[in-house]
């Protein structure tokens, strides 16, 4: 038997995932079928080993959106903007 690579648990904290990819057709920890190369996010807190053909791609930090902080990085105020909506309409601020 020929050891090929040791595989280390990665911890994951409270607002953390980890990105893990398929390495090769597989079912992953709970049961879901993965395809070569598919990419997931496990974000269960505690320690995670990565299954045989499993590999972690990173270690994701969440982002806290709060009404000063918006999901496209900008601030109120900016201007106007084109929602994304099968019908795009220009919106303003109010």
């Amino acid at each position: 038997m020929i050891v090929e690579e040791t595989i280390r648990a990665t911890i994951i904290k409270p607002n953390q995932a980890i990105k893990l990819r398929a390495r090769k057709e597989t079912l992953d920890r709970d049961g879901t079928p993965r395809v070569t190369g598919e990419e997931w996010l496990v974000n269960k807190v505690g320690a995670y080993l990565p299954g045989a053909y499993e590999e972690v791609v990173d270690v994701v930090d969440a982002y806290v959106l709060t009404e000063k902080v918006c999901a496209w990085g900008m601030s109120p105020g900016l201007g106007k903007f084109l929602n994304g909506g099968e019908f795009p309409e220009e919106r303003g601020n109010p």
